[in-house]
């Protein structure tokens, strides 16, 4: 059984126990506290992962995203939907953004075509607003899927995992942790060019900014903050003009 073969499997049986798999007989333990939290909008129940096709080939790399919105997909109909986008074929600032990102931290030097398939996705919130909306639902929402989300994780088992925006970095702060990369740095640079190594003491802040380690509760990994792709406020276009090339080839150096 390949890598992707056994993820979906885990991942179908965890969604299955806890009842929270996509469906008419959705049973979230916390369905009745989180309708209360989003009134008076209603809420589309259950979202999935995607995993895809050449998940495990290579660095595991998962991104971590907001809800869903007024949508609700099982896993292997959430790959179907998520595999095909492309930077080119993207149609909103979230998914363009997002393909962009990864086809770097994927490999910088020969992008992936379709960088969807060689990672997983999933949702912060399992349950989106259904009033037609782009807002996300209420912070608590997310809260209660925390168990969900580091459940997923812990059967993806990524080297990389990147959280978009700061919501989805709120909700599970207290499983990150800052570290001090100007060693690490400063032997890339040197390795790179003997004559950079100066050069540390202005790359390490930004490592500093947009990486953590990160627990799922049972093994470390790191961890990549970053403006949400559909930021309103310019910080996305700034983060990819001015520090989005860079951190991705400290990520690289660093799993």
């Amino acid at each position: 059984m390949g890598v992707r073969a056994e993820v979906v499997a885990k991942l179908s049986s965890f969604y299955g126990d806890h009842r929270i798999h996509v469906g008419d007989d959705f049973a979230c333990p916390h369905r009745s506290k989180c309708e209360a939290f989003s009134q008076p909008r209603p809420l589309v129940k259950g979202m999935e992962a995607h995993v895809g096709s050449f998940y495990g080939e290579g660095r595991r790399i998962v991104v971590v995203s907001l809800d869903a919105g007024a949508s609700s997909e099982a896993l292997e109909a959430r790959t179907h939907t998520i595999e095909p986008i492309t930077p080119k074929n993207a149609g909103n600032a979230h998914m363009y953004g997002t393909a962009v990102f990864l086809q770097r931290l994927i490999n910088a030097e020969n992008p992936p075509e379709l960088p969807m398939a060689h990672v997983a996705v999933l949702n912060s919130a399992k349950c989106g607003g259904d009033d037609k909306t782009m807002n996300t639902v209420p912070w608590p929402i997310h809260y209660q899927c925390r168990e969900y989300l580091f459940g997923e994780i812990r059967i993806l088992r990524p080297d990389l995992v990147w959280l978009q925006g700061s919501r989805v970095r709120d909700v599970i702060s207290d499983h990150l942790t800052a570290f001090d990369p100007t060693e690490i740095v400063s032997a890339w640079l040197t390795s790179v060019n003997p004559q950079s190594e100066r050069l540390a003491s202005l790359v390490a802040p930004i490592a500093q900014e947009y990486l953590r380690l990160m627990s799922d509760g049972e093994r470390q990994m790191v961890a990549i903050l970053t403006p949400h792709p559909s930021d309103r406020y310019g910080r996305w276009g700034l983060f990819q003009r001015s520090v989005m090339p860079l951190l991705a080839d400290l990520a690289a150096v660093l799993t």
